[in-house]
């Protein structure tokens, strides 16, 4: 799971689009969480002594009160700042997605929703924050599952290696694909 409980609830605080030539920078202690979506470029964060280099397509949480440093080239990302009663990781996270077209479809419908302040806005932007939460979470069982898969094989192959049997198709059986 991405997040460590599936009953919270939050305060959009404010969703951003952020066109930068170029990033370089501290953001210094922020008293609330920060999700964003990389529509384009390529950036470093440094924090707590871990560096994580985030691409195009991917998912940053920035937790609150946590500083980092950030080295980036031009970038386009929609962020939103939010406050939550979730229990939410205390370092940076990174998700890399398998289906980015979809996170970009939210991420820009809830900043639209943001901007145009239109009535029931705000239940609209929360709407669409717990759609891209119910995405991520399915997004991090999908990657642990397909591990688990590949792990599988992998200890198959340890325990038959001298089977001169083994064979791609069994292999691919075990990994259901």
């Amino acid at each position: 799971m991405f997040f460590e409980s599936t009953d919270f609830d939050f305060k959009i605080l404010c969703v951003l689009k952020d066109n930068r030539p170029y990033c370089l920078g501290n953001s210094g202690n922020r008293p609330f969480y920060a999700l964003s979506f990389r529509i384009e470029g390529d950036a470093v964060f440094e924090s707590k002594g871990i560096s994580i280099k985030a691409q195009s397509g991917d998912l940053m949480l920035c937790p609150k009160d946590c500083a980092y440093n950030i080295d980036g080239g031009k970038e386009t990302l929609i962020i939103v700042h939010f406050d939550t009663n979730a229990k939410l990781p205390e370092s940076l996270k990174k998700l890399s997605v398998s289906n980015p077209e979809i996170f970009e479809r939210d991420f820009s419908r809830l900043y639209s929703a943001w901007s145009s302040k239109h009535i029931g806005f705000e239940h609209e932007c929360k709407y669409i924050l717990y759609k891209i939460f119910m995405n991520m979470e399915r997004q991090t069982a999908e990657i642990s599952n397909n591990t688990d898969r590949v792990s599988n094989a992998i200890d198959y192959i340890h325990e038959q290696f001298c089977d001169k049997d083994i064979s791609i198709s069994h292999l691919a059986k075990l990994c259901s694909m």
